[in-house]
């Protein structure tokens, strides 16, 4: 529609439109009714009931209407949004990869959350309902050079339906990564972390126990087992294999890549644990780092602990030992 003015000085959308709306009133048997804004909500939330829970948040800062009105103290916060995200899945060596990325000179992470520990699972979570400026305030300000790669690492989103979508809408462009291994060695690590967290399924269970278990069985075993999840807009439960379906990298990977292609960077989760230097190396190439630092000098096998650890002022700085699982897993 164009917006050249005529000869009286009004827009000729302006009188376009009412002579349209002229016509459909006297010409058909439509009727058009201008409601209150409340009315108008309800019924739009009713015709799409996937949206009337939460909305979905997309980027203010693309929108130059958004960055007339937000205040001066948050106009820059969109480009502290992160460039890569860590969707897990979880016991797979997502903890060590961020903290070796912590120790390169290039690399930004997020801040811990306030309610989920080191995640945010911003978007996997009842966080999303914070909104966005709760998301924004959990990342450091960008460097002005720019030459910097801010990341996140939420291993829940992996597996979770509502994440790609969420953000895709948010982060379009941005590169998902994903650290994989054997899925055997990954349930068992799984069943171990409950172990040693003293679950009392866990702990009275064995891992076979757990894997096995079926409708009946003690309901301990059986909550560990699976996650419930419960909806009531389409009046359903779904049951989640918390122990194996993460492993199942295919079917959740085939959705990944579906929704951003040729930007879903894999890490081998086996070479990370038993050589980290030369999968750090590698990994620097494929999300293209903005320098490249020989992780040879920032990570290095700490003999009391029996694992590689970060680097830095002439000792190792390593994780928890509930952050590390058995080396070498025999199933018989």
């Amino acid at each position: 529609m164009t917006h050249v003015q005529n000869y009286g000085g009004d827009r000729l959308s302006l009188y376009t439109f009412g002579k349209a709306f002229e016509f459909l009133y006297k010409m058909t048997n439509l009727r058009l009714v201008q409601l209150p804004t409340q009315q108008l909500a309800d019924k739009y939330f009713k015709n799409n009931p996937k949206e009337a829970d939460t909305p979905t948040w997309t980027n203010p800062c693309n929108d130059k209407r958004h960055l007339e009105i937000v205040p001066e103290s948050r106009k820059d916060k969109c480009q502290n949004l992160p460039d890569f995200v860590i969707v897990g899945p979880q016991k797979t060596g997502t903890t060590a990869l961020m903290n070796f990325l912590k120790h390169h000179p290039t690399f930004l992470s997020s801040y811990d959350s306030p309610t989920t520990y080191e995640e945010l699972q911003f978007f996997s979570s009842q966080n999303y309902k914070n909104g966005l400026n709760w998301y924004l305030d959990l990342f450091p300000d960008r460097p002005s050079d720019r030459k910097t790669l801010i990341f996140e690492k939420s291993a829940t989103y992996f597996t979770s339906s509502p994440t790609i979508p969420r953000i895709k809408a948010l982060l379009p462009k941005i590169k998902i990564v994903s650290v994989l291994m054997e899925p055997g060695a990954r349930a068992y690590s799984w069943y171990f972390h409950q172990k040693a967290h003293n679950i009392p399924a866990a702990v009275k269970y064995s891992f076979m126990e757990v894997l096995n278990g079926k409708e009946g069985d003690d309901s301990q075993l059986l909550d560990l087992q699976n996650v419930k999840f419960s909806s009531a807009l389409y009046n359903i439960t779904i049951f989640f294999q918390r122990c194996l379906a993460p492993g199942n990298y295919a079917k959740h990977l085939a959705k990944w890549i579906s929704a951003f292609e040729s930007n879903v960077v894999i890490v081998d989760g086996d070479k990370l644990k038993a050589d980290p230097i030369a999968a750090m190396n590698d990994f620097q190439h494929d999300i293209i780092a903005p320098s490249f630092v020989d992780y040879s000098k920032l990570i290095s096998f700490d003999e009391q602990k029996g694992f590689f650890c970060p680097f830095e002022n002439g000792k190792t700085r390593c994780l928890g030992i509930s952050k590390v699982r058995l080396n070498l897993i025999i199933f018989i």
